[in-house]
């Protein structure tokens, strides 16, 4: 097999995770030790992970779906006290009706 660089680039990932086959990272490894061009760019990427995962591992805020949603979609309307308590009543009872309705309906 004639390995070129872009396979090299297409495949790095499964290269670093292990996931190519033994001849397929025997080509890898062959092309990337004569390849000018791949050979900085694995080390780099090697490089990378590596001081990536010697990070030490952050706790996310409790609120960050919340905050992403917000960025995202734009800031919800926040339903508090009396009000929260009937927009959960209304929600549980819709549900519930449908739910009745559904299963009155006759399966064939």
């Amino acid at each position: 097999m004639n390995w070129i660089c872009e396979q090299t680039e297409l495949l790095l990932t499964d290269y670093l995770d292990g996931l190519l086959t033994a001849a397929e990272k025997h080509e890898f490894d062959a092309h990337v030790n004569s390849c000018a061009r791949c050979t900085p760019l694995v080390s780099s990427v090697t490089h990378a992970l590596s001081t990536l995962r010697a990070l030490p591992q952050l706790e996310p805020s409790p609120r960050l779906v919340y905050n992403i949603l917000d960025k995202t979609l734009g800031p919800r309307e926040t339903v508090t006290g009396w009000a929260a308590v009937r927009a959960w009543l209304r929600s549980t009872i819709r549900n519930a009706s449908l739910t009745a309705a559904f299963r009155s309906v006759p399966c064939s």
